[in-house]
């Protein structure tokens, strides 16, 4: 998978760079909402990490940028240490499809909850809309 991490702890980032490239995905990085924009629209990620308090642009501008200004979909993980409850909900009323408190999560528990995450979204029912059959005309 592609993951775009959004993070603008330098320490952060690598560590979830290197974790993320060793479990096999491709990953590019940001230090904030506006050069995320960016890369994102470069590298067309399936994933975003995002850290919703970076400078330039927080996290929130990010998401509502993202949605407005491009055609990308990707899935959204808020991680971040604020995390009341109307932090949360404004996350996730922004885009963000999940969120997950940073102190929570450590090396391979984070990347478990990432793909997790991504993976139920697959599983999700999709509508499927089925042609319906050509009209024989001898039949009538």
């Amino acid at each position: 998978m592609k993951l775009l991490i959004i993070e603008d702890n330098k320490d952060l980032q690598g560590i979830y760079q290197h974790n993320f490239q060793a479990a096999g995905h491709t990953v590019a990085v940001a230090d904030n909402g506006l050069d995320g924009l960016n890369v994102a629209v470069e590298f067309q990620p399936d994933i975003v990490l995002l850290d919703i308090m970076t400078p330039e642009m927080d996290g929130y501008g990010f998401l509502t940028a993202l949605h407005n200004n491009t055609s990308l979909t990707p899935f959204v993980v808020a991680c971040s240490n604020i995390s009341q409850a109307d932090d949360i909900e404004a996350a996730k009323q922004a885009g963000a499809e999940v969120f997950l408190r940073k102190s929570d999560y450590v090396g391979a528990e984070l990347i478990k909850a990432v793909e997790e995450a991504y993976a139920a979204r697959d599983m999700r029912p999709k509508q499927i809309i089925e042609e319906p059959a050509p009209i024989d005309d001898e039949q009538f």
